[in-house]
C-alpha cells in the first residue's frame, strides 16, 4: 500500500502534464458578465489577457478536482485499501466530464469570444478566484502530506476494517449463542415423574417350629393392597401384617400378593416348615394272608401310629383296582368291592398314609393270596 501512494504524485504529473482544460459556458457567461464592453487596444493585446484568464479559470477547475480527488484518498485509507486502479478509476472520472465540455465548447468558438473582447483592467471577481485556487493549493499539499504519513503508521498496524470484521463475526457469535441460551432457558419445560416401582419385602418372626405353630408375617413396602394365602386351609387375610398359627405340621408355601396405586402387582412366597413331637410310623406289611376263617391270619390290615390319613387300593396282577379302604383301622379279608370271594393268587397293594407329623408313608407291596 505505501508503493501504491507514494506514485501518487507521478500519477498526477503523468495524467495531467499535457492535459488543456475545457471551460464550461457558465463560466463565460460570468466572464463576459465581468468584462467591460470596450474594446481593446490592439487584438494581439486582447488575445493574451484572454488566454491569461482562460489559463486561470482551467487551474482552478483542476485545483478543485485535485481537491476532491485528495479528499477521496483520505476516506479510503482509513477505510478500505487504496489501489493504483482506484486512483486511475477517480482520476477517469474527474477527466471524462472534462472530455464532454471540450466536446462541446470548441476551441477555435474560445478564441473568437476571447479576441472580440478588450480587458482594459483586471476585474475583482476574477481576483478572488485566484486568491480562493491559491489556498486551495495550500490545502492540497497539507493534505497529500497527510495522506503519506497516515500511510506510513498504518503499515505497522492491523488492517482495522479486517479488525472491525472481526470483532463484529465474534459480536454475532456470542450474541447467537446468548440468544440460543436465552430461548433455551426461556422455554418452559415439562418435568415428567417416573412412577415409583412396587417393591414389597415379606419378613416373618420363623419359618419352622413345632405345631401348632405361631408366626408372625410383615409387609414392607409401598404397596397399597395385600392378599395372604397361608395353604393350610384357612381363610385368607387382607391386612398389612398378619398372625397366624399353623395347628398341624407340615410343610406350608405361604404365598403374598400385593397391588400400589398404579395397580402393579406383586408376587411372593416364603415357606413354614411345621413339626410335631409326634411321630407316625406304619408297622411291617405281611406278604401272605390266609381268609379261610380259622381265626388266624384271616385278613390283611396295615398297622400305624399318629396316621392322619390313609388311602390303599388293591389291584389283580392286570392292575385293575378290585378293593380298596381309606382308613387305618380298614382291612381286606379276600373279597372284592361287590363281596366276592376272589381266587387265590398274588396281589397288588399301592397308597399313602401321612402321619400327624406331615411325613407321608409310602405302601406299595405285592401280596399273596390263599385259603
Amino acid at each position: 500500500m505505501k508503493n501504491e501512494l507514494d506514485n501518487i504524485d507521478q500519477l498526477f504529473k503523468t495524467t495531467f502534464e499535457n492535459y488543456e482544460a475545457n471551460v464550461d459556458a457558465s463560466v463565460w457567461n460570468t466572464i463576459q458578465q465581468s468584462i467591460g464592453a470596450s474594446v481593446g487596444n490592439t487584438a494581439a493585446a486582447s488575445s493574451v489577457a484572454s488566454k491569461s484568464a482562460l489559463l486561470k479559470i482551467a487551474s482552478a477547475i483542476i485545483i478543485s478536482s485535485v481537491v476532491v480527488v485528495s479528499s477521496v484518498l483520505i476516506y479510503n485509507n482509513f477505510n478500505t485499501p487504496l489501489t493504483e486502479n482506484a486512483i486511475i478509476e477517480n482520476e477517469n472520472n474527474i477527466i471524462e466530464p472534462m472530455a464532454v465540455l471540450e466536446t462541446q465548447i470548441p476551441n477555435s468558438e474560445i478564441n473568437t469570444v476571447v479576441e472580440s473582447t478588450n480587458i482594459q483592467e483586471p476585474n475583482t471577481e476574477i481576483q478572488k478566484e485566484i486568491n480562493i485556487i491559491e489556498e486551495n493549493t495550500k490545502k492540497i499539499t497539507a493534505e497529500k502530506e497527510i495522506v503519506v504519513a497516515a500511510n506510513n503508521s498504518s503499515d505497522n498496524k492491523i488492517n482495522p476494517v479486517n479488525e472491525n470484521k472481526d470483532v463484529i463475526s465474534k459480536s454475532s457469535s456470542a450474541a447467537t449463542k446468548n440468544n440460543e441460551n436465552t430461548s433455551l432457558s426461556s422455554t418452559p419445560t415439562t418435568k415428567t415423574t417416573t412412577p415409583e416401582p412396587l417393591a414389597v419385602e415379606l419378613k416373618t418372626n420363623t419359618t419352622k417350629g413345632d405345631a401348632p405353630l405361631d408366626v408372625e408375617f410383615f409387609a414392607e413396602g409401598n404397596a397399597v393392597k395385600y392378599r395372604w394365602d397361608f395353604n393350610d386351609g384357612t381363610k385368607n387375610s387382607d391386612q398389612q401384617n398378619v398372625y397366624h398359627t399353623f395347628l398341624k405340621p407340615g410343610i406350608y408355601v405361604v404365598s403374598l400378593e400385593v397391588k400400589d396405586n398404579n395397580n402393579s402387582s406383586q408376587l411372593l412366597e416364603t415357606t413354614i416348615e411345621v413339626t410335631s413331637t409326634i411321630k407316625s410310623s406304619l408297622a411291617e406289611i405281611p406278604t401272605i394272608f390266609t381268609p379261610n376263617n380259622d381265626g388266624k391270619n384271616d385278613i390283611l390290615k396295615i398297622e400305624g401310629e399318629n396316621i392322619e390319613s390313609f388311602q390303599v387300593s388293591v389291584m389283580n396282577q392286570n392292575g385293575k383296582p378290585i378293593f380298596e379302604w381309606n382308613t387305618i383301622d380298614g382291612f381286606w379279608d379276600g373279597r372284592d368291592m361287590n363281596n366276592n370271594i376272589l381266587p387265590d393268587g398274588t396281589y397288588y397293594i399301592s397308597g399313602v398314609a401321612i402321619g400327624v407329623d406331615g411325613v407321608k408313608h409310602l405302601i406299595k407291596q405285592s401280596i399273596t393270596l390263599r385259603k
